[in-house]
């Protein structure tokens, strides 16, 4: 059972200088499979829905407290916050903040004891539901052996020579993973004494957040020996082991509600230079009181963040949030009632002449899309004090049958080589459209509010037929949208045993290891050609339709820094990692002329500056069809 490869589970990905581990491993990785399981997501190809690790981190919350900020203000995409390592800025979007509380966490819970049959039987059946668990142990203290070859089963045949965890030597450096599978198949020869033995088969399958260079591609295997308190393989090392690999022997899954949509919303702007003073709680009363008389605490947008701005500095600046009435709506049956109070109640904590103005609110029926303000005065100053704001509003559900308009002018905005991106126009409804809805060759792919979306990293050599319907905010559909045909092309074959040098177009210059060094990290450059070895390479295929490009001394690759998406970055030496920032695309253009494509960002291998300078290094940048982003691939004389 091996959950990463379903299409909900996000690609490998590093958590750089972050330190972030439990957020990765919880927010980036469990989470966002989660959430995609449940609405039927594809992660491999959009980060639309795969969650942004500055959502958890820029609050300070990581782990399975990621789960309880979920809950209640639910999770901001990839897209949306793309990734940095700044801890400090938060995000002051409004519309960001409103479409991530399309996924909220449902149910969370933990498994204990899975170091006994009976909690190690709940994992399994967990993870053979699809399931992604999340857990911590200490990274600095695995035991590592090769997986052997059991010769009673071809079943193992895969995990042969893989690194897998027998034992841990300490508690040093407690990090968190997640697992995505088991193998029953898997042998170690924890003992040594080069006999398979029932204690040694099996291993569960878990993902690490220190990019695809960590171990199998960015996952490794625990034994599952490794997670009982004591072993039970005859003879073990007892000396070298810990106990069990799992910290308090505990994993910790979780849920997320289906198709989920608010019904009312608060959006407000603030102003602080100290947001750690700052609470937003949201309530309702009957229109005859001026105090809540039922109260909503938020996650965010209490007391956290250090003593700053929201932009991370001093600095006393604006912010737009959205929080989000269903819960107390829910909670106290208040569908349909009377007109009634809706408030924002925001404090601030401490008088000590650093205010929190509060400079608007305003009321979305998230439903009808009507909105109204609040009849307050703004701003309203806070300096140690609360202030109950509130607009009065009847909640009532229209009566709606008929579906939106069939959305217009669907079609290929921007499509290149492995990525597509989709647009059409706005269809028109006598309520209000709720999302679209996308299919792809026939199944639902994803739903969005916005009126186009991306999908990048799509196979080579395939096609897809896309069409898109919009659902309305009483779950009526459209009619299809005309079908819109995307093709992927293929990469151009090439002979894995011949040598070849590649020319730049512009200069005339070839490819070269900078200074003829073959170490990590050492850019390629353009060189006059002298016939060096470090300006020849060989073709190895990814055998996913793109080519691997390693110097034929040194045996480096080429390939994109930390597998960056952005135009701009560099193109340098590194060891296999197996992630697709270490792939390349050959695409023909003309006649011995190529675009070399990386099959991660879908950018060209280009010169810096399109220079024809002898010594200008490469980088990856948009395709403009400028000579110095094509390329001649000579293969030498044998």
């Amino acid at each position: 059972m091996d959950n990463s490869t379903l299409s909900c589970f996000p690609p490998i990905t590093g958590q750089g200088p972050t330190g972030a581990c439990s957020i990765f491993a919880a927010l980036y990785y469990q989470m966002t499979h989660m959430a995609g399981l449940v609405n039927r997501y594809n992660n491999k190809t959009s980060k639309a829905t795969v969650f942004a690790p500055n959502w958890t981190m820029n609050f300070g919350v990581g782990g399975t407290g990621c789960y309880n900020l979920a809950r209640k203000n639910g999770c901001a995409s990839w897209e949306d916050i793309p990734f940095t390592p700044d801890p400090n800025v938060w995000n002051t979007d409004p519309a960001v903040w409103a479409r991530a509380l399309k996924h909220k966490v449902d149910k969370n819970g933990s498994i204990g004891n899975v170091c006994t049959p009976e909690g190690f039987r709940k994992m399994k059946e967990l993870l053979s539901n699809g399931y992604v668990l999340y857990f911590d142990s200490w990274i600095g203290s695995f035991l590592f052996k090769r997986a052997g070859d059991d010769p009673s089963t071809d079943k193992d045949n895969a995990f042969i020579g893989k690194n897998v965890v027998w034992g841990l030597d300490n508690y040093v450096a407690g990090h968190a993973f997640a697992v995505v599978g088991y193998n029953d198949n898997i042998w170690v020869d924890i003992n040594g004494n080069a006999k398979v033995e029932p204690s040694e088969k099996g291993a569960i399958k878990i993902v690490n957040s220190w990019s695809a260079a960590y171990e199998d591609k960015g996952f490794t295997y625990i034994a599952y020996d490794a997670l009982r308190e004591i072993s039970t393989v005859e003879g073990v090392p007892t000396k070298r082991r810990f106990g069990a690999a799992f910290v308090h022997n505990t994993a910790y899954w979780v849920t997320f509600m289906p198709d989920y949509y608010p019904r009312l919303l608060a959006r407000v702007t603030l102003n602080t230079s100290k947001r750690n003073q700052l609470k937003v709680q949201l309530g309702y009363s009957p229109s005859t009181q001026e105090t809540p008389q039922y109260t909503w605490d938020s996650f965010l947008l209490n007391k956290q963040g250090g003593a700053m701005g929201f932009d991370g500095t001093e600095k006393a600046g604006d912010g737009s949030f959205v929080l989000d009435f269903t819960d107390l709506i829910t909670e106290h049956k208040l569908e349909g009632a009377v007109r009634g109070r809706w408030y924002v109640t925001i404090t601030d904590a401490n008088a000590d002449g650093n205010p929190v103005l509060l400079k608007d609110f305003t009321l979305i029926d998230n439903i009808t899309k009507k909105s109204a303000k609040s009849s307050r005065a703004f701003p309203v100053s806070l300096d140690g004090t609360n202030a109950h704001v509130w607009v009065d509003y009847s909640l009532k559900l229209p009566v709606d049958k008929k579906p939106p308009t069939a959305p217009r002018h669907f079609s290929t905005g921007t499509a290149f080589v492995n990525r597509v991106t989709l647009t059409w126009a706005e269809s028109k409804d006598n309520v209000a459209v709720k999302y679209y809805r996308i299919y792809r060759n026939g199944e639902v792919l994803l739903t969005t509010e916005n009126t186009r979306i991306s999908e990048n990293n799509l196979p080579l050599g395939t096609s897809y037929d896309y069409a898109v319907a919009a659902v309305d905010t009483s779950n009526n559909m459209s009619p299809l949208s005309k079908t819109v045909k995307v093709s992927v092309p293929k990469s151009v074959s090439f002979d894995t045993n011949a040598i070849y040098k590649l020319v730049n177009k512009k200069s005339g210059k070839v490819l070269a290891a900078s200074q003829g060094t073959y170490q990590p990290g050492v850019p390629f450059v353009q060189y006059n050609y002298s016939k060096q070895g470090s300006q020849h390479f060989k073709m190895v295929d990814a055998e996913d339709g793109s080519y691997r490009i390693y110097t034929l001394p040194g045996n480096m690759l080429v390939q994109v820094g930390d597998a960056a998406m952005n135009s701009g970055a560099r193109v340098s030496q590194w060891s296999d990692n197996g992630s697709d920032g270490c792939k390349w695309i050959m695409l023909f253009q003309r006649p011995g002329e190529y675009m070399i494509v990386n099959k991660n960002s879908g950018q060209v291998l280009s010169v810096v500056g399109a220079s024809t300078e002898h010594g200008a290094t490469m980088e990856q940048t948009v395709f403009v069809n400028d000579d110095s982003q094509l390329w001649q691939i000579e293969a030498l004389p044998k």
